[in-house]
C-alpha cells in the first residue's frame, strides 16, 4: 500500500460504480464525460467485481464503446481508482 495525492484510501471501483459513468449519449470514444474525466483513453478499464463462472475472469469497461464485459484477469487494462 501506498499514498497517490496525499490519500492511501484509493480503490478499484465496483462494476456497478465504473458502469454507472460510461456516456450511452456519446457517439464516438470516450465513451465518458470528457469534462468529468478528462484524458480518459478508450481502452478498457479494470472493476473489482469478479465474475460469478470464474473466478479467472473479472468485470469492465471499455471506454471506447461503452460495453460491459467480462474479461480474463491476466490482461493488462486500465484502472480508475476512486476513494471512500
Amino acid at each position: 500500500s501506498g499514498t497517490y495525492a496525499g490519500f492511501s484510501n484509493w480503490r478499484l471501483p465496483t462494476i456497478k460504480e465504473l458502469e454507472s459513468i460510461v456516456d450511452v449519449n456519446k457517439s464516438s470514444a470516450p465513451t465518458i464525460d470528457g469534462t468529468k474525466f478528462t484524458n480518459t483513453i478508450s481502452g478498457y478499464y479494470w472493476s473489482s467485481t469478479t465474475y460469478a463462472l470464474s473466478t479467472t475472469t473479472a468485470w469492465g469497461v471499455s471506454f471506447g464503446s461503452g460495453y460491459v464485459s467480462g474479461y480474463l484477469k491476466a490482461n493488462a487494462y486500465y484502472v480508475r481508482c476512486v476513494r471512500f
